[in-house]
């Protein structure tokens, strides 16, 4: 599999210039998440919030951002730190493009946060369609499977389109591609 070129992409081309005061955290908040880091620092563990700057690459968005935020915190100039939007979480996600906002975001900001913390990349899916797909469509089952289609569709146009109307299992037989052949699942479960 061919990997897509690394993007240069920081966190300040998916930020929004005048977000809402709402994402900024409480003072209560943030005094808590400096205190339970500090406590897991003291026994050794890693736990804790991560605050980033413009210049940064983010940490993975989890589901659970909706409670504090702490994975992925922006830092702000003389104020508190504060949470990503919804906004920023789609484009960071890969649903809006850097400074895109075509992606419809019509549920709260809590299940939006679950939402795409629970997404995979879309990127990283679309890369990985691309790779599939040109594996299918080289394959001797698909080839097969389109030839015999192929030959369908001319028979059809010669006989007047005088074809008997066809069942829905002929028609999904037809169109979809055919399972993996036993040999190959029996391979695959052993492995």
């Amino acid at each position: 599999m061919e990997y897509p070129p690394p993007t240069k992409i920081t966190l300040g081309d998916i930020l929004e210039p005048n977000p809402p005061p709402k994402y900024t955290l409480s003072e209560p908040l943030w005094k808590y998440l400096r205190e339970y880091k500090q406590k897991h620092q003291n026994a050794g563990n890693g736990f804790g919030y991560s605050v980033f700057g413009p210049n940064d690459i983010s940490r993975t968005l989890s589901a659970r951002y909706h409670k504090d935020g702490s994975e992925i915190l922006i830092e702000q100039k003389h104020k508190r730190p504060r949470r990503l939007t919804p906004r920023e979480c789609s484009r960071l996600m890969g649903f809006d493009t850097p400074n895109g906002s075509d992606f419809k975001i019509p549920v709260s900001d809590t299940q939006a946060y679950r939402q795409f913390g629970n997404a995979v990349v879309v990127p990283a899916v679309q890369a990985i369609a691309r790779e599939m797909s040109a594996h299918i469509h080289s394959s001797k089952e698909y080839k097969t499977q389109t030839t015999s289609r192929k030959r369908h569709s001319s028979k059809c146009v010669e006989d007047s389109y005088s074809a008997p109307a066809k069942s829905d299992e002929s028609v999904q037989k037809e169109y979809f591609l055919p399972p993996i052949s036993s040999h190959r699942s029996s391979s695959i479960r052993q492995s």
